[in-house]
């Protein structure tokens, strides 16, 4: 589950990089003209539209990366307690045999 969650967060890094640029691209338009231009153009072909989703996408992708490194927390806790609690065990086990430990 870590590798698939260093993988998901290696995409989610690389989607807000593009869309950065994509919208660093868009900041050249300071003249009036071009800017009303563009966001007709825009408006046409639905790019706030575009957008949104995307930004609903990473949004999902993120909780989705949250909840797997939980999960791959909570698992290896897990496991920690396992090893904790074997190890009493054999403590357990030389104290009642009377042999130091």
């Amino acid at each position: 589950m870590a590798r698939s969650a260093n993988r998901l967060h290696a995409v989610l890094l690389e989607v807000s990089e593009l869309t950065e640029h994509a919208d660093n691209a868009i900041k050249f338009l300071s003249d009036m003209y071009a800017a009303r231009l563009y966001r007709l153009a825009a408006g046409k072909v639905g790019v706030p539209d575009y957008k949104n989703l995307v930004t609903q996408k990473l949004r999902t992708a993120e909780e989705l990366y949250d909840y797997m490194v939980e999960q791959f927390n909570q698992s290896r806790a897990f496991f920690l307690e396992v090893v904790v609690v074997l190890i009493l065990l054999i403590e357990l086990v030389f104290l009642f045999r009377g042999q130091p430990s």
